[in-house]
């Protein structure tokens, strides 16, 4: 038996050329949504 701190195993594959996905089967919460980054500043 492997004595690590966790059973989380993490499987990354290509989607498509240059797109990965990530698998895991740890429950990961939702991501919140990014915050709106303000509009630049026009001079």
């Amino acid at each position: 038996m492997p004595s690590s701190d966790s059973e989380v195993e993490l499987t990354i594959f290509e989607v498509r050329p240059g797109v990965y996905a990530i698998t895991s089967n740890y429950p990961f919460p939702p991501n919140p949504p990014p915050n709106p980054s303000p509009p630049p500043p026009t001079s």
